[in-house]
């Protein structure tokens, strides 16, 4: 495992998403209709931009997190993995009569992989024409059609978004070997999406936690009309009420994913991703309560009638 992390370290890499959701929503009134359902303003989705915006329950849980920018005369809407299906019903249910909009799901069309690793997009210009910036998207010139686009990274600050169609999907992943950028596996991946600090699809991502609970503050725009959620989540903001916050920890050893924490012998959180990190030793991540999220804060797991210790750190660029 330390080979493919100092490899993954020192060079690019690709990761394949496997299993996400791609949605394309149409018709006149799509921006205002995905703007009163999610989180962020859509109307920033202009030009070449990307947005990151939340679906939420009316008590502001997570419901997926969407990848969105404007092509034409869609909005493109990239689901978590496993909600491709499950986002498509429930955006498709909140279609008033009067709205003109319409939702397809074209997951199986395209594939989605991420390209992680060192910042030179030397290599990257030799299979793509174009590099777009952060927070911006290009179209594939190539590969039967697709997009690029730059988003944050959880190796380096920069990384790239790639959708290309599944036509052109073995041309784009022949095209990065010759380039020397090989296949980043789910193992290394996953300890790396831990020491940024990113929360995942699986444990953080779910509906047990709300956007802010997850530090998704840039997903959520504060200046905007009402959308499901909004006024829990407008609670939690102007009244000091986000009790619960993603943390990272560091541990004596692996203890399972759920174990209880605590701290001072009080309930403080739970874990929900856990590594043994080459570089950092055990690290995990933990929805903790107020005040035990704190840097330094001291925290124990029985498990098993083994104590384990830890405590909060950030070893993270996030």
């Amino acid at each position: 495992m330390t080979a493919k992390y100092n490899l993954a370290k020192e060079n690019l890499t690709y990761y394949h998403q496997k299993d996400v959701g791609i949605l394309k929503i149409s018709g006149e009134d799509r921006i205002d209709f995905l703007h009163r359902q999610s989180t962020n303003d859509i109307n920033k989705v202009d030009g070449n931009n990307i947005i990151t915006s939340v679906l939420t329950t009316p008590n502001a849980r997570i419901i997926d997190v969407l990848t969105i920018f404007q092509h034409k005369e869609s909005l493109i809407c990239i689901t978590l993995p496993f909600r491709g299906q499950s986002t498509y019903e429930y955006l498709s249910g909140k279609i008033f009569f009067m709205d003109k909009v319409e939702i397809n799901n074209f997951s199986d069309e395209f594939k989605i992989i991420d390209i992680e690793g060192i910042t030179s997009t030397s290599s990257l210009a030799n299979v793509f024409t174009q590099i777009p910036d952060l927070d911006k998207f290009t179209i594939l010139e190539k590969y039967n059609g697709g997009y690029i686009g730059g988003q944050k990274g959880i190796i380096n600050e920069l990384s790239y978004l790639i959708m290309v169609n599944k036509n052109g999907f073995s041309e784009l992943i022949e095209d990065l070997t010759n380039q020397s950028i090989y296949e980043l596996g789910s193992k290394t991946r996953e300890i790396f999406r831990i020491e940024a600090k990113v929360p995942g699809f699986e444990n953080e991502l779910i509906g047990d936690f709300t956007p802010l609970e997850n530090k998704l503050n840039y997903a959520i725009s504060n200046n905007k009309g009402c959308y499901t959620g909004q006024e829990i989540i407008a609670r939690q903001v102007n009244y000091d009420k986000i009790t619960k916050n993603l943390a990272q920890i560091q541990l004596d050893q692996i203890v399972p994913i759920g174990s209880k924490i605590s701290a001072n012998g009080k309930n403080a959180g739970l874990i929900t991703s856990i590594i043994d990190s080459p570089k950092f030793d055990v690290i995990a991540l933990a929805i903790l309560k107020r005040p035990y999220f704190e840097i330094d804060t001291e925290l124990q797991i029985a498990e098993n009638n083994n104590h384990v210790s830890g405590k909060v750190v950030n070893i993270s660029k996030h």
